[in-house]
């Protein structure tokens, strides 16, 4: 799964850049991921909860950071991108189960 995000070194200089500009392909490839994997794993992160997800994001990013600090990144770039748009999924997830947590708390 490739991304092309236009981030030039004229762009960041002539202060045209723009964070959330720039992000909105890395959050709707992250989206595409999530939808093709809904048939296959449904909504499994709502029954498996807010200690999951955070436990699967930590395990995500401690992949990322040994496939970065070994370099493999480097040979496995497709697989690198999926994993960090898994990360930010899984962030994602965390959030809304945190929202939920809090709703739940706040109506007791």
């Amino acid at each position: 799964m490739g991304i092309e995000i236009d981030i030039t070194s004229e762009k960041l200089n002539s202060g045209t850049f723009s964070t959330l500009k720039e992000l909105i392909p890395a959050y709707q490839a992250a989206m595409k991921l999530v939808d093709s994997r809904q048939e296959d794993y449904g909504d499994s992160w709502v029954r498996e909860g807010l200690q999951s997800a955070v436990g699967s994001a930590f395990r995500k990013a401690s992949g990322i950071d040994f496939m970065f600090k070994d370099g493999i990144y480097k040979k496995k770039r497709e697989k690198f991108e999926e994993d960090l748009l898994d990360l930010m999924n899984y962030a994602a997830l965390a959030y809304i189960l945190l929202k939920i947590e809090n709703k739940n708390i706040g109506e007791k």
